[in-house]
């Protein structure tokens, strides 16, 4: 298995965890799994046009410059918003932050409204870039 086939089951193995974590009632742990799912799934079509230069987790903007730029659409520009969107929780997710006087826990940030609402996005992304992946190679 290579990389672009690696990271595209396992995105698809995050978003299986999300729905599983909102269903149990853990959406924060969802929301996170939810934006991961998203990043390996834009990974996995980074690796098939071989733009290999990602070891962040936020990688919207090395998708609008490398990919976006050059297959402009409807669906990949919602690609790019989704991701920017979910982005916003690599670490609001992961770990307490303070807020004026207070430290809030990630896991009382999220409602279930904000769990359905990032396994959408990541629904969305991933079919969307299932597309592109099944596409034959680029020359």
């Amino acid at each position: 298995m290579d990389y672009q086939k690696s990271f595209e089951s396992t995105a698809k193995a995050e978003l299986d965890v999300a729905r599983r974590m909102a269903a149990q009632g853990d959406y924060w742990t969802a929301v996170y799994h939810c934006q991961q799912a998203a990043e390996k799934m834009t990974k996995a079509v980074l690796f098939k046009y071989k733009i290999i230069e990602m070891k962040e987790h936020v990688i919207s903007g090395l998708f609008a410059s490398r990919i976006l730029r050059y297959r402009r659409s409807k669906e990949l520009n919602q690609v790019y918003r989704y991701l920017a969107q979910l982005e916003r929780h690599v670490n609001k997710a992961r770990y307490p932050i303070q807020e004026d006087d207070e430290i809030l826990l990630p896991m009382e940030r999220y409602d279930a409204r904000d769990a359905a609402d990032a396994i959408t996005k990541a629904e969305y992304i991933i079919n969307t870039l299932q597309k592109l992946l099944d596409e034959p190679e680029p020359s």
